[in-house]
């Protein structure tokens, strides 16, 4: 078993220059999504996206006339021969990050900025999570990140209610300042089924993966994009 992430950050994409030279790199379902939306922002995360996705589909060698997708009712994109193919993959963006998680088990993946949204922990999350998130920004993308993460690995999508399962840390938050995630639990949730990692490897954001296995050790790789002005 394996699990490869991958992050970027796009701005270089936002020079027209660079973000030609990427797009052409991309993949064409990328580029599809990227071409049928107006704003830039929006159009740089999708042709990212597409970058690390393509890094990812040769790095575990699936074969490039088996690149055609699929997008799920709940939204999760696919291989179309996923089945035969035993690979899968999520992708997220936020800002400025992209991000890309592929395994041969089912994955997902989400990169937030770190906010503070105490209004929405109370409505979405459980009572003890959204105890844990009050007036707490770091907490709050922590726990929203690996809720993403989990009904992206899923496939369910918001199919399931944010509170309907609770992320399960240790730790003594207030005292020490560490809070460490252990898993996933809730209706349907099988224990020690599912496993969850996250990084904080830039400023101002926070990276979660989920994976329906366990004692896996995930590869990250920080992807730099060039600038190709001139």
């Amino acid at each position: 078993m394996f699990l490869k992430v991958y992050i970027a950050d796009i701005t270089p994409l936002y020079d027209e220059k660079t973000y030609e030279y990427y797009y052409k790199k991309s993949i064409p379902w990328r580029q599809k999504k990227a071409d049928s939306i107006k704003l830039q922002k929006p159009k740089c995360q999708s042709i990212g996206a597409g970058i690390l996705l393509k890094k990812a589909l040769e790095n575990v060698g699936v074969p490039k006339n088996l690149w055609s997708f699929t997008e799920a009712e709940f939204g999760k994109a696919m291989l179309t021969d996923a089945r035969e193919l035993m690979i899968d993959f999520s992708l997220s963006h936020s800002g400025d990050k992209v991000m890309c998680a592929i395994s041969d088990c089912e994955v997902g993946c989400d990169v937030e900025m770190i906010k503070d949204n105490t209004k929405v922990a109370n409505r979405f999350f459980t009572e003890h999570e959204a105890e844990l998130a009050r007036d707490n920004a770091e907490v709050f993308t922590r726990i929203w990140t690996l809720k993403e993460s989990f009904i992206k690995a899923t496939g369910e999508g918001l199919k399931r209610p944010l509170n309907s399962f609770e992320i399960c840390f240790e730790g003594d938050y207030e005292r020490t300042g560490i809070l460490r995630v252990t898993g996933v639990k809730g209706d349907g949730i099988e224990p020690d089924t599912f496993s969850l990692y996250e990084w904080d490897c830039d400023a101002g954001y926070r990276y979660s993966v989920c994976v329906k296995a366990t004692e896996l050790t995930p590869e990250m790789e920080l992807v730099k994009l060039i600038n190709r002005q001139g």
